[in-house]
């Protein structure tokens, strides 16, 4: 598994709170560590709230259980940031925040550009090996900038399950609580 990828949970995963129908980008995966971003889970308040370095509603992200009270963000390789790094060719992450901030501030950046995540998912790698072995994740290795930056975040981890075909046909079309179908 390289950077970029996305790991994309299954119904494996039902009843865990952080993973439960999660779509996750992985931006790093040094040491034997996996490191990566849920980019489907909206928080009900936005980046505003937590700077007032900015002056737009810009959506915050709940990234995974590690370092929750942390900000992380990744955004379109179009943007041209200090100390930015690829994940693709069109997606990249990190960079100076200050920055990011004044091109936000500057209309450069739009809300459909970037994402902002509190906190991140982690893995060891024998770990993640295993949960992918117990089927508790498909791997998706070339995703779209459409798919990433979506802003329809209740249809991203539909989209990406619909992919892998008619496997996941009938968990795909379930409420996300199974209690109210």
């Amino acid at each position: 598994m390289e950077k970029g990828f996305v790991l994309v949970s299954t119904p494996h995963v039902v009843g865990d709170i952080d993973f439960h129908r999660s779509v996750i980008i992985l931006i790093n995966n040094s040491d034997k560590n996996y490191m990566g971003f849920i980019i489907n889970k909206k928080l009900d308040f936005s980046l505003k709230e937590i700077t007032k370095k900015i002056k737009k509603h810009i959506p915050l992200y709940y990234g995974g259980p590690v370092e929750r009270d942390n900000l992380f963000y990744i955004y379109k390789s179009k943007i041209k940031v200090n100390g930015t790094e690829k994940l693709t060719n069109d997606i990249s992450w990190g960079g100076d925040f200050d920055e990011i901030l004044d091109l936000i501030n500057k209309n450069i950046i739009s809300k459909n550009d970037i994402k902002f995540f509190m906190g991140y998912s982690g893995w060891s790698d024998i770990q993640l090996n295993n949960e992918i072995e117990d089927n508790s994740w498909e791997l998706f290795d070339n995703p779209s900038q459409l798919m990433i930056f979506s802003n329809k975040t209740d249809m991203i981890w539909k989209s990406f399950i619909m992919s892998f075909g008619n496997k996941y046909i009938l968990w795909s079309n379930l409420p996300e609580n199974p209690n109210h179908n």
